[in-house]
């Protein structure tokens, strides 16, 4: 908060802001000596030299004052009045020098009697001007004695005007200074509480958690608070509001969501927006919060709600379909001894007894893989190194039979991060993303690449192969229960890591331009 001087204090700022309106005077006071000294024929060399004399001892007093001023703390009052003192004392050297009671200087001694009573109380200024007025009669006394004259009633009538002049201006100044001073400390007063109800608005806008922008007729936004900036992850002044949300209407919005890009950031918020009255100007005032987490968190129990409603129906079907399955295969099995031990020689037979329990197995796999998207995970968290859980399951993979024969290469993060989940479920995700990797690459020069980075927050793992990636029509379903490419696949396996990421909280997103998955997991002690 501004510092304000209060009635009748001397100021540093206040002496040096007198110093330079008295540098002003002196400067207009020895151009009008020197119009002086034109206008009256041949001035004498001791007239000239006193007015010379005047001036440079007035701006030594003057220099020599600002530069105390830098380093003086205290005591500025008793320094303003010795300069007082001081400019008094050469002002009556100047009229004493240029004629005494015929000096055309004599209104400079008004001059500093209304200079000093600015800072003064009135009983002060009555006493410079009793002081002054003494000295000056002295002078002119000692002028005139030296000159072997009397002081004549004209002279003692012009000595009067002069004192009563300066005890005027004296008490006038210090009247008038009354008056400005009650009104400067109302202004102060009135001042200070502006100043605190302006923190106190600051402070209360800053501290708020919604955002509050305001929004001039011309659509450019003119203020912010502090959450306005924490949301959109840096500044919206001089910002368009038509970049941010498009189709915005200058209009009173009660409450209104929508996904908007800030600042290279995708944010899902809701606002509300009134007009308000600035000056003379109507500007619309926005409040708004962002609802990304909130949002992303309402998905994430509807995908929960989703795979729960699903995992009931799949349960009860497999388990409806598992027991006549086991009587079909065991049937299978029970005719195809038979026929052995019985000697039939009927090959045809045999085959088809075959794909009938092949089949049979295939469609237990099924019912297996169903079971396991179906039922409840049971998460057991514990802390472990993401980097070597993933290099573990991809040698476990290269080393399987059907992959035996690659030469595929991982390229991994040498960043190692201490990760809280689930290990066996998180090492289900990356063994399902790396078998479905290493069936679409080359198998000789292919290439699987794992990104992990963090923050305070959140892991994030970025996994990229060298293959052909998913198509755009493809890549809107692939988290969809059943959905497949594959001949033999069963269209669950990405279903069943999305399920294991939502229950750690996180997300699992293919990025279709950068052909890779993006998965991001909360970081959390255990």
């Amino acid at each position: 908060m501004s510092s304000y001087p209060t009635k009748r204090e001397i100021s540093r700022e206040n002496l040096l802001q007198f110093n330079l309106y008295r540098l002003t005077i002196i400067s207009v006071f020895f151009a009008f000596a020197i119009f002086l000294t034109n206008y009256f024929p041949k001035p004498s060399f001791d007239y000239i030299k006193i007015i010379i004399e005047y001036v440079i001892v007035s701006y030594f007093i003057t220099i020599l004052v600002v530069i105390l001023l830098s380093r003086l703390n205290s005591r500025v009052t008793l320094f303003a009045h010795i300069q007082f003192f001081l400019d008094m004392l050469i002002t009556e050297y100047l009229i004493y020098g240029t004629g005494s009671n015929n000096s055309p200087f004599t209104f400079l001694l008004l001059i500093l009697i209304l200079s000093v009573s600015y800072f003064s109380p009135y009983w002060i200024n009555i006493f410079y001007a009793i002081f002054s007025g003494i000295i000056y009669i002295l002078l002119l006394y000692l002028r005139n004695y030296q000159m072997g004259s009397v002081i004549s009633p004209p002279m003692l009538i012009k000595i009067f005007y002069l004192f009563s002049s300066m005890l005027i201006f004296a008490l006038l100044g210090s009247y008038i200074y009354e008056k400005f001073s009650k009104v400067e400390d109302k202004y102060i007063d009135k001042s200070k509480k502006l100043v605190e109800l302006e923190n106190l608005y600051k402070t209360v806008i800053n501290k708020v958690s919604a955002g509050i922008i305001i929004v001039g007729s011309d659509f450019k936004i003119f203020f912010e608070n502090s959450a306005s900036k924490k949301i959109t992850n840096g500044t919206l002044i001089n910002k368009n509001i038509l970049d941010i949300i498009p189709n915005f209407k200058f209009e009173t919005v009660y409450r209104k969501e929508l996904l908007i890009t800030i600042n290279k950031n995708n944010k899902f918020i809701g606002y509300s927006s009134t007009r308000v009255q600035i000056g003379e100007e109507e500007h619309l005032l926005l409040v708004f919060q962002d609802l990304t987490e909130v949002k992303n968190m309402e998905e994430r129990i509807i995908e929960k709600e989703k795979m729960a409603t699903i995992g009931e129906i799949v349960m009860n079907i497999s388990h409806d379909l598992r027991n006549p399955l086991s009587s079909i295969k065991g049937s299978t099995e029970l005719i195809a001894e038979e026929i052995r031990n019985k000697g039939i020689d009927n090959k045809k037979i045999l085959k088809l007894i075959n794909i009938v329990s092949r089949e049979s197995d295939r469609v237990d796999n099924l019912l297996s893989s169903l079971l396991n998207f179906a039922k409840s995970l049971k998460i057991k968290k514990t802390e472990f190194i993401l980097n070597q859980l993933i290099t573990e399951i991809f040698e476990q993979i290269k080393n399987m039979k059907e992959f035996s024969n690659n030469k595929i290469k991982l390229i991994l993060s040498n960043k190692e991060i201490l990760f809280c989940g689930d290990k066996f479920w998180i090492g289900e995700v990356f063994s399902n993303l790396i078998k479905n990797s290493f069936e679409a690459i080359d198998k000789t020069t292919g290439e699987i690449n794992i990104v992990i980075t963090s923050n305070k927050d959140f892991i994030f793992i970025k996994i990229k192969d060298s293959g052909d990636g998913i198509n755009e029509q493809d890549a809107e379903n692939i988290f969809k229960p059943f959905f497949t490419n594959k001949r033999t696949g069963t269209g669950l396996g990405l279903s069943i890591v999305k399920k294991i990421i939502l229950e750690h909280n996180g997300k699992i997103s293919w990025l279709p331009q950068e052909k890779l998955f993006l998965i991001s997991l909360p970081l959390e002690k255990c």
